[in-house]
């Protein structure tokens, strides 16, 4: 009975062992396949990601580069309008000056002129004054036109001299820019 019993078990092992061995060799080809499968799908998806990043990478490449180049571009044209700006500047303070120092010669020519025609007037006027007071005072004090008075002296028979005074107002003439009170 042993024997007997031995002999189903070794049946049923050696039956067991080819299940064993089959489900082995299936899984074996089953997992073979998979990673297979798993193999060329990474590897897909590896260089589906590779070349992803490095589109990524260019992109991030162009758009530093565009900022630099922006940046650039904006130091550029800020020092060029700043330059420009300078000019301007340099140019409107060299107008000024220009026209400053015009306006300055002008004011000193009529002031030296104005300074030459006050000399001569003054002169002129010293000249005048001279002359009026050298006629006030060769003619007498002045004397208004109404205190005037002529005197007529006549001499009678014996010797006697009589003189009248009168008014010496009628002798002048008229004229509409005096009147006559003004003194003469």
């Amino acid at each position: 009975m042993n024997k007997l019993a031995l002999e189903a078990n070794t049946a049923l092992l050696a039956r067991e062992t080819a299940v064993v061995l089959g489900n082995k060799t299936a899984t074996k080809a089953k997992l073979k396949t998979h990673s297979g499968t798993m193999t060329t799908t990474l590897a897909n998806a590896a260089t589906s990601l590779a070349t992803k990043t490095d589109a990524v990478h260019r992109k991030l490449d162009r758009h530093a580069t565009t900022l630099q180049q922006a940046r650039a571009e904006s130091t550029r044209v800020k020092t060029a309008n700043m330059e420009q700006h300078l000019a301007t500047k340099r140019s409107l303070f060299a107008h000024q000056t220009k026209m400053q120092n015009q306006l300055d010669e002008l004011r000193h020519a009529a002031n030296t002129a104005m300074a030459t025609q006050a000399a001569t007037l003054a002169a002129q006027l010293q000249i005048n004054e001279f002359n009026i007071n050298t006629v006030k005072t060769a003619n007498g004090p002045r004397v208004k036109i109404a205190d005037l008075k002529t005197e007529s002296c006549t001499t009678d028979q014996f010797g006697k001299v009589t003189c009248t005074k009168s008014s010496a107002t009628s002798s002048f003439t008229s004229n509409s820019a005096y009147d006559a009170s003004t003194p003469r």
